[in-house]
């Protein structure tokens, strides 16, 4: 019994660098490192990862989605019945500073322009 315990605590956990607030221009999400997790259209409560992918859930559904972090930007795409659904990536910038349309967008450019966009990011 122990040992499944500690197992299980180690598959889900809440990746630190994600702690805080991310926003886009139309969304804003603030995940905390109890695991609650508020999003602007109160879609979900709660998060963890497992790997490369989040798990957003609320009181009936779990959302599964890739991310990855790169520098200041938070790239998600969802799953859609295990398939990664890599043209609805969606990206976050930390901080409140995404809430600017033209700043997100410089950002966002400014990313691509790098090479910095995963490979399964295409929005």
């Amino acid at each position: 019994g122990v040992l499944y315990v500690w197992a299980s605590s180690l598959a889900e956990e809440q990746d630190p660098a994600l702690i805080g607030n991310w926003t886009n221009p139309e969304d804003k999400l603030e995940l905390q490192s109890n695991g609650d997790a508020t999003e602007s259209s109160g879609m979900f409560e709660s998060w963890h990862t497992v790997g490369t992918d989040i798990y957003f859930e609320d009181e009936e559904y779990i959302y599964k989605f890739r991310y990855s972090l790169v520098d200041d930007i938070l790239f998600l795409a969802p799953y859609d019945d295990d398939e990664l659904s890599e043209n609805d990536c969606i990206a976050y910038l930390q901080g409140l500073d995404g809430e600017s349309t033209s700043y997100f967008n410089d950002r966002i450019e400014e990313a691509e322009s790098n090479g910095k966009f995963p490979d399964w990011c295409k929005p």
